[in-house]
């Protein structure tokens, strides 16, 4: 049987294997409960083959602060913008 958080994990795998090798990704757990950081990666250049490991050990855990982890997405996105404004900027939420 496949869980949502399995699910989950392999939508954003699937995505993560098809972007562009100079793609600079960040990943927020929206269930982090309670850690001071819920970030799993702050953003940077993506490393495929050490990143999906890596969501693979992810576990849900509590519940889901949807608008909260949204505005922190935004607000990196935010920044990454202001460092460069050259590019494409999006926020995929996967739940």
């Amino acid at each position: 049987t496949v869980t949502r958080m399995k699910a989950a994990v392999q939508a954003l795998s699937s995505v993560i294997t098809t972007l562009p090798p100079e793609t600079r990704l960040g990943i927020i757990l929206l269930n982090h409960s309670g850690l001071k950081n819920p970030w799993l990666i702050r953003p940077q250049a993506i490393q495929t083959e050490q990143l999906i490991p890596l969501l693979q050990r992810v576990k849900a855990v509590g519940g889901t602060v949807l608008g909260e982890k949204m505005k922190l997405a935004a607000d990196a996105l935010l920044e990454e913008r202001a460092r460069s404004a050259y590019g494409t900027y999006r926020l995929l939420i996967v739940t």
